[in-house]
């Protein structure tokens, strides 16, 4: 029998260790405050909470649960999980809410994240707690808070939002139209008038030379024949070229002088024909 008393000790203390009994008293999870009582809607804000007769040494799962004033429905309000830095909803499932341990002495006081959903109203919001054991990283029993806390929530202020800044659109400078370059005014070309060149008759001209050249070497003629018959002498041939040297000379003049007038005329034809 004494032999076994150890046994039946060790499967008392491994119970107790497993299993641990809560300690005596209704289980409770109290808000205790909240470091505002005017939250901006979709704003974080904290609640000071506190448990009692709970069970000791054990982990319970809590979340926040907020709701209008006038009603029983708690499903405005949002619970931040620090492990997981995820904020969850009140439908989401115990497993993913944030978790508190309880000292041996069933006690517990500490903070919990809380938000009310964007979509909600500014209306009076009342807030409780609920929490629920931990069984095997389950949800054993669960319970809510008796009493509650009072909220006036605020809708968030309207973000201005920044029109954008028009942008000047450049004025164009006109384009100058080109003028157009006016053609150059052709010169009427001047009539030139040919003044009436006299008509030199050539022919007539060297008859007349001729007929007075016969007249002078008839004349020169009779001179020298009488100075030679006087003389005895004979005219040479070189003498009587000599004397016809100055008509030679100028008709060579006259002549020279016609083709150079007629040339100046048809060179001044030319040029003011173009």
């Amino acid at each position: 029998m004494s032999a076994r008393i150890p046994t039946y000790v060790g499967v008392v203390v491994s119970f107790l260790f497993f299993f641990p009994f809560p300690v005596f008293g209704a289980a409770s999870f109290v808000p205790l405050s909240v470091d505002t009582t005017n939250p901006i809607i979709g704003d974080t804000f904290i609640i000071q909470a506190s448990a009692s007769g709970v069970v000791a040494n054990a982990a319970y799962y809590l979340k926040c649960r907020i709701g209008p004033s006038s009603g029983t429905t708690y499903t405005e309000g949002q619970t931040l999980n620090g492990q997981t830095n995820k904020w969850l909803d009140d439908t989401n499932a115990w497993i993913d809410m944030p978790q508190i341990v309880v000292g041996a002495d069933g006690q517990w006081q500490g903070p919990i994240s809380c938000r009310i959903k964007s979509s909600a109203v500014d209306e009076a919001k009342s807030i409780v707690l609920r929490a629920c054991l931990n069984v095997n990283d389950a949800c054993g029993t669960s319970f809510q808070s008796t009493s509650s806390l009072s909220l006036s929530p605020r809708s968030p202020t309207p973000t201005n939002t920044l029109a954008p800044t028009a942008t000047n659109t450049p004025t164009l400078a006109p384009t100058n139209t080109p003028v157009p370059t006016s053609s150059p005014t052709r010169l009427s070309t001047p009539t030139v008038t040919i003044a009436s060149i006299p008509t030199v008759n050539v022919e007539e001209t060297f008859s007349s030379v001729l007929e007075e050249k016969d007249d002078t070497e008839t004349t020169i003629g009779a001179v020298l024949g009488e100075t030679a018959s006087k003389n005895n002498v004979t005219p040479r041939p070189s003498d009587l070229l000599s004397e016809k040297k100055p008509y030679i000379t100028t008709l060579l003049f006259f002549g020279i002088s016609l083709a150079l007038i007629a040339a100046f005329y048809a060179i001044k034809i030319h040029i003011y024909s173009k």
